[in-house]
């Protein structure tokens, strides 16, 4: 459980720190669903990045 909950945290820690995804910028849940989902794909991404350059 413990491995499971420091996976997500620190995925919600990329995405807060190098994305700066800190607080709701629009009033809309479309608007906000979609940045999110967009800044969680570009988190796995830089989460990543060090298997995908070799």
């Amino acid at each position: 459980m413990s491995r499971a909950r420091a996976n997500v945290e620190h995925s919600i820690g990329v995405i807060k720190q190098a994305f700066g995804f800190q607080k709701v910028r629009y009033r809309a849940l479309a608007k906000n669903l979609h940045r999110l989902e967009v800044t969680a794909a570009l988190a796995n991404l830089f989460m990543v990045r060090r298997l995908l350059a070799v």
